[in-house]
């Protein structure tokens, strides 16, 4: 036991090993504090709080797995996943071949588009029948614009506006022409 009325200035805290790798919290002369295993061998693991450059790293094996620098950016290798909502205001993706996935085990896939807080358009896939869907407000198939069903026939709810020429081929079908 070690006990003070003033301060203990140490450099290294560590616990002796257990076979497992010997742990540590350690201020380096960066004023960095790290936390985590000793020697960077293989599995190990470390958090580091950069008092010099004001950031915070998670790494293992070496290798940064997340890093939250003096900015707020977050940099992160690997899957990112969430089991609450996401919030951002603005999302860029970049790269030759981006691909979004939006599902889940029930109800409907689908993006919301909204003004002050109140929805104004979703897009996506209604659940009741497999169909693609453009709707006014936040629920698919309620008050559609615009619909594809499963089959490819596709369902405009509201009058057509067109400017130039119009072209078909097949049968046109209507009460005026």
């Amino acid at each position: 036991n070690i006990r003070t009325d003033g301060t203990l200035i140490v450099d290294t805290i560590r616990k002796v090993s257990d076979g497992s790798g010997t742990g540590y919290i350690r201020a380096t002369a960066n004023n960095d504090v790290v936390l985590g295993d000793v020697g960077g061998d293989a599995n190990s693991t470390k958090l580091t709080v950069a008092g010099s450059t004001g950031t915070l790293k998670f790494e293992h094996d070496s290798s940064d797995l997340f890093i939250v620098g003096n900015t707020g950016h977050i940099t992160a290798s690997g899957n990112i996943s969430a089991s609450g909502d996401l919030f951002a205001s603005d999302a860029t993706f970049e790269d030759g071949s981006v691909t979004i996935n939006i599902g889940g085990s029930s109800g409907d896939g689908k993006i919301i588009f909204k003004d002050a807080g109140t929805a104004k358009f979703s897009i996506g896939r209604d659940n009741t029948d497999n169909s693609f869907r453009i709707s006014e407000g936040s629920s698919l198939g309620t008050n559609d614009a615009f619909k594809i069903a499963a089959g490819g026939a596709t369902t405009f709810n509201h009058a057509i506006t067109a400017s130039g020429n119009i072209s078909s081929s097949g049968k046109h079908f209507g009460k005026d022409f």
